[in-house]
């Protein structure tokens, strides 16, 4: 891609913009909240139904949140905002070692724009633009989106490339009854004095796998206080033997990420109506959003279980299960890599499969450095996504 710069006059900023024919490229920041905002609720996401992410009163609330910092870059045709990419930072595992890492993701472009490289393209040069130190990092292509994985494959830019690694599947298992536990050890709600063990924990079990996020016992403990949905009590700890085996966070995003309806397919008056019938057995079930209401749901993010024993996880996701059935919930969101064994914890569990495909992003000159074998069995952090 040929690409010039010139000096952005934006109310006056000395911000840059690459330039190529029409469309320009420049950094966002919260002033552009209310312009994200339009074209995030414009983009529908197509599934069983047709939904958008909505991010609240500030936009930019949830990547502070789970990030260390992160870069959006608007994709304008004049003075119109047609599309944005966000490329974040962390401080995670790179496969040899630690390293800040670029999770890029959270890409929107108006429908009348796409069929063109164009949101890649600012991603692929987000990462070429970053600093020395993040070398590699990943993002996500929902499976179908044919036209997509094949421009994260292809595309190349000066300074990047893109290189499948694994597919991933995020299982929305709705909140119908409890579920049965494997019985295999006692799940109990952590409490501020247990800060150390749970870092500890992630850290022992999944912080030499890449693109793991690495966080210390004073991180770990501001984000669970100060998240919007989460604290201390949302995080569950499993132990056996008087030894914690596994963890993870129930985290309520609505707050700062929740998924509203836009509209439900052919079938949905049938599946209303069987879902009304299903309320009559199972009376804890929460009534289904109309269109223009969000699902209530809890992601559950930062997995951790020792020696990926797949009875641990199932009594942690029926441990929240029970605890959340009747409050208003209707799903639980799981997110592991396709090949992870402790994804037989859910057999058996009704749920709907969100798959994708998880690409590499990396720097030119970085294949031998990080070698196919390096990143094999990445950890993906479904609070990213």
């Amino acid at each position: 891609m040929t690409v010039a710069r010139q000096t952005g006059d934006r109310e006056g900023d000395d911000r840059e913009a690459d330039v190529t024919d029409d469309i320009t490229y420049r950094d966002l920041d919260r002033s552009d909240g209310p312009a994200l905002t339009a074209v995030n609720r414009a983009c529908r996401i197509g599934a069983d139904f047709s939904f958008y992410f909505e991010r609240g009163a500030d936009f930019f609330r949830w990547p502070d949140l789970v990030f260390d910092d992160a870069r959006y870059v608007g994709i304008f045709r004049g003075d119109a905002l047609r599309g944005y990419v966000m490329a974040a930072r962390y401080r995670g595992f790179d496969g040899a070692g630690p390293s800040m890492l670029l999770y890029g993701g959270d890409a929107r472009l108006l429908p009348a724009d796409r069929g063109s490289r164009r949101s890649v393209q600012a991603a692929m040069r987000l990462l070429s633009d970053l600093p020395a130190d993040t070398p590699v990092g990943y993002g996500l292509v929902k499976d179908g989106n044919a036209p997509a994985d094949t421009l994260v494959r292809t595309t190349e830019v000066e300074g990047a490339y893109g290189r499948e690694l694994v597919r991933f599947e995020v299982a929305n298992i709705p909140l119908l009854r409890r579920i049965r536990p494997a019985g295999v050890c006692k799940v109990r709600r952590a409490r501020p004095a247990d800060a150390e063990a749970i870092a500890a924990l992630t850290e022992g079990v999944t912080g030499r796998r890449p693109f793991a996020p690495l966080w210390s016992v004073e991180r770990w403990d501001r984000f669970l206080r100060d998240s919007p949905g989460l604290g201390y009590e949302r995080y569950y700890l499993a132990e056996r033997d008087g030894r914690v085996v596994g963890g993870l966070a129930a985290w309520d995003r609505a707050e700062v990420l929740s998924t509203v309806v836009l509209g439900w397919p052919w079938w949905g008056p049938v599946l209303r109506t069987a879902w009304g019938l299903g309320r009559r057995a199972f009376r804890q079930l929460a009534p289904l959003p109309a269109a223009g209401e969000a699902f209530r749901a809890l992601a559950l993010t930062r997995v951790a279980v020792r020696d990926r024993d797949p009875g641990v996880l199932r009594d942690l996701v029926a441990a929240v299960a029970a605890d959340h059935l009747g409050h208003g919930y209707h799903m639980l969101h799981v997110g592991l890599t396709m090949d992870d064994p402790l994804r037989r914890a859910l057999d058996g569990i009704p749920r709907q499969r969100f798959r994708s495909r998880i690409h590499a992003m990396l720097r030119r000159g970085t294949s031998e450095a990080w070698p196919a074998e390096r990143l094999t069995d990445p950890y993906v952090e479904l609070a990213f996504l």
